[in-house]
């Protein structure tokens, strides 16, 4: 066979953190057009963008290639991909073949131009695969090499041409249920009583009237205006506050917590430590049903916002899909108005600071530089690092801290827990964001307790 022309030599670069933002335009604040994940391979179009940033293939989207210029935070986001057991005489042709295969996999009809990390996975070990076979002898066989990379690159799109057909008719499934379930009631309106009727109502999969849901999360709204980035909430001798974890949409895990612990009143509150929605198939009657809670109990229901109360996180995790499918398009981005208010943290008796995720990499953090952060925005990059930091972090067992793998945030050690909590005057901090076996654990000697709610229905009481 011909070799491929040398003048077509592609440039490829290898994603080098967890998950990397596909834009649409070469520009920060340019919309997300999906995400690449780790291992994957992205060839650059030539003279297809600003020497920071690379075009994948045109149509795809724009990507990142060094963040020191525009965001030192993120570091390298990508690195130059480098053929192993290749020879020279034959990179640039492998180099397209390879171009030519990935491009394929990401066309696919009905697909969306980025891939899954299954795929991404298969991918790369077919041309591993293919180097080896086509080494065999004592020279390199292109021919080998193509004609064994192409079966794997046919596996990868057969195996994503059947998965994109199986997730169609799950979401027909899926929207044929909630069309059989979305009857809805007559208006209720705001008040004590209609809780346990919605209550009841959706338990036999009937959803609140569409008027009701958009006064609800309206009202919330308003009152989520007037909370501080950290909410400090004094519990009088004999009154108790329950935290609870990460809901993920499980309602009926909601439903049981609710019933575990009473009522909400002044001297039964809740702290709902964010995450409430995605991946659960109830997100929107969670979010509904807290929202509801918050309005008619303000003094005793609080919310600190998680990761997931975040634009990105909906439109991946199915927040966004569920609540367009349910109510539409209008109220989800009232749910998302309201999510970008959320407060940040709560200090409870000046003593139990209360967050989603953890703490900061910055030395010295008061509990007074909280209040400077600008929290009425999207926690990702474009976002302050003490934001991130403080939806996306990580208790490790190390002592200091370290970039964390879901690429936002940090990893922080015991030692960061103890200055921490000795320069603000706490006795511990309390944060959700990481699925525990028991549902809670402490660290940090005891020091950081993390409660994750949804699978087992954990809430820690004081």
């Amino acid at each position: 066979m011909e070799e491929h022309g040398l003048l077509d030599q592609p440039v490829c670069w290898e994603v080098c953190v967890l998950r990397l933002l596909i834009r649409k335009a070469p520009d920060l604040q340019a919309p997300v057009q999906g995400i690449c994940h780790e291992q994957e391979l992205l060839f650059e179009e030539p003279h297809g963008a600003p020497d920071d940033w690379l075009c994948l293939h045109g149509h795809t989207g724009y990507v990142l290639k060094d963040g020191r210029r525009k965001d030192a935070k993120l570091g390298m986001l990508v690195k130059p991909f480098k053929l192993e057991g290749v020879p020279e005489a034959h990179s640039t042709s492998v180099l397209l073949i390879l171009k030519e295969g990935w491009q394929k996999a990401r066309s696919r009809p009905g697909g969306l131009p980025l891939l899954r990390p299954n795929a991404v996975k298969r991918l790369r070990k077919a041309h591993e695969e293919a180097v080896s076979l086509a080494s065999q002898d004592m020279e390199f066989r292109l021919d080998i090499f193509e004609s064994e990379y192409q079966k794997g690159v046919d596996a990868v799109n057969s195996e994503q041409g059947f998965l994109a057909q199986a997730r169609m008719l799950l979401q027909k499934s899926e929207m044929a249920a909630m069309q059989g379930s979305k009857r809805y009631q007559a208006r209720l309106g705001v008040k004590k009583d209609s809780v346990q009727r919605w209550i009841e109502g959706i338990k036999e999969r009937i959803l609140p009237n569409q008027a009701d849901a958009t006064e609800v999360v309206s009202k919330a709204l308003e009152l989520l205006k007037k909370e501080e980035n950290m909410v400090k909430l004094q519990v009088q001798v004999g009154c108790t506050v329950h935290v609870v974890g990460d809901l993920h949409g499980q309602f009926w895990d909601l439903l049981h917590l609710l019933e575990m612990c009473g009522d909400p009143s002044p001297r039964n509150q809740y702290l709902f430590n964010g995450d409430f929605v995605d991946r659960g198939q109830f997100s929107v009657e969670v979010a509904f049903l807290l929202l509801a809670l918050k309005v008619l109990y303000p003094r005793s229901v609080h919310l600190n916002r998680g990761n997931h109360e975040a634009l990105r996180m909906n439109a991946l995790y199915g927040f966004q899909h569920e609540t367009e499918n349910k109510y539409g398009n209008e109220l989800f981005r009232l749910f998302s108005e309201a999510f970008k208010h959320l407060p940040l943290c709560t200090l409870v008796n000046s003593a139990v600071f209360v967050v989603h995720g953890g703490l900061s990499s910055k030395e010295g953090v008061k509990l007074s530089d909280l209040a400077r952060v600008n929290r009425l925005r999207e926690p990702d990059e474009t976002a302050e690092q003490l934001m991130l930091d403080l939806l996306w972090s990580d208790p490790m067992d190390s002592p200091g801290f370290c970039t964390s793998p879901r690429g936002g945030g940090i990893l922080f050690g015991p030692d960061v827990t103890k200055r921490f909590c000795e320069e603000n005057g706490l006795c511990c901090i309390i944060r959700s964001h990481e699925m525990k076996s028991e549902g809670y654990e402490w660290q940090h000697m005891n020091r950081c307790l993390t409660i994750f709610s949804a699978p087992w229905s954990s809430v820690v009481s004081f």
